[in-house]
């Protein structure tokens, strides 16, 4: 694609991780593409001071009000269409083509962006645990009544018209282009059960990326308890296990963006309390190009998807989900987000 793309198409990325960024990176240096034909979509007011010299829409607004995309709430949702269409116009022009790479097509922001009528190519790219949930790569829903009242929704124009369907995060069937669609991953274990064509990618590395954890021991957490998917005492707890597990005097602590301040402190207390030095790890750095960049490093946490990427970056990972699945709130959660993280780190 490097050496034959025509100037007037367009590529756009959607990004709303680190992971995801990078993944991007990734896929464009497999692909070779011109700097001047890459668009990158954000949402969820994703950071990056690489954006700064980019050609960058922010669709953080739209990405938020079609969250709760429904069938009883759709007619309050139309403008959005029009609104997204008008402003990728802006930057592609009104007919010019482009490409999109999406983490998936669960979202109706993600819908509305591959169904555009300048949209003539789909493409998936990794951006999480998704990637590796047998559950997720395929279309049959796991309820029938969930899978009957998308199968209605989807025939009836007028919810979204024609532009917004309820389908699984993977299932292109909605979204034919005139190029079939590739799957791209950095792990050999992504998308295998995904019937379309998928490639595997050289993961992206920052060039004199600094900060370094080598021989250290890092906690990774994720937003769960200020998600809403588990309570904080059992996180607290949790963590108190860990805390009385390490024998090392310190310990780095890559916080969710989500964390709270307060909850923030409680945590850092738990390590102070037995005499554990607290580095924590700056929000604005990538915790996948710490982890290239460092060597004999152990990261220990729960169940956020940088486990695995830590394993796959050369990491010992161990991980404690075991304590939170006493949690019932938590246990909804991982029954709803169906991968299995133990089992694809001990493989």
């Amino acid at each position: 694609m490097g050496e034959t793309q025509k100037k007037s198409i367009k590529y756009i990325f959607y990004v709303h991780s680190h992971i995801n960024y990078y993944i991007c990176k990734s896929v464009q240096a497999e692909l070779r593409l011109i700097d001047e034909n890459i668009i990158y979509i954000i949402s969820r007011n994703y950071t990056n001071t690489f954006f700064d010299s980019c050609n960058v829409i922010d669709l953080s607004e739209e990405h938020d009000a079609l969250d709760d995309f429904s069938v009883f709430n759709f007619w309050s949702k139309h403008k959005y269409i029009k609104k997204i269409d008008l402003n990728i116009q802006k930057h592609v022009s009104e007919h010019g083509e482009f490409v999109v790479f999406l983490p998936h097509v669960f979202h109706p922001i993600m819908q509305i962006i591959a169904t555009s009528k300048n949209c003539i190519g789909l493409h998936i790219i990794e951006e999480g645990l998704n990637a590796y949930s047998d559950y997720y790569q395929n279309s049959k829903e796991r309820s029938f009544i969930r899978g009957l009242v998308k199968r209605v929704a989807n025939r009836i124009h007028f919810i979204g018209r024609g532009r917004v369907y309820f389908v699984k995060p993977f299932d292109l069937r909605k979204f034919e282009k005139t190029e079939p669609p590739i799957f791209y991953t950095i792990g050999e274990k992504g998308f295998r059960r995904i019937l379309h064509t998928r490639k595997v990618v050289n993961f992206f590395r920052e060039a004199n990326f600094s900060y370094n954890v080598s021989n250290k021991f890092v906690l990774i957490l994720e937003g769960a308890v200020e998600q809403g998917n588990l309570g904080l005492q059992t996180l607290l707890e949790g963590i108190k296990y860990i805390a009385n597990q390490i024998t090392a005097q310190q310990i780095y602590i890559k916080y969710h963006p989500a964390q709270s301040d307060i909850n923030i402190k409680k945590i850092n207390s738990i390590f102070l309390e037995l005499g554990i030095k607290v580095h924590v790890i700056p929000s604005d750095l990538p915790f996948e190009q710490i982890a290239i960049n460092s060597k004999n490093v152990t990261v220990l946490g729960f169940a956020s998807s940088l486990l695995y990427y830590s394993k796959i970056f050369g990491c010992k990972v161990i991980s404690y989900e075991e304590l939170l699945l006493t949690d019932k709130t938590f246990q909804i959660f991982r029954n709803k987000n169906n991968f299995d993280l133990k089992t694809l780190l001990n493989q």
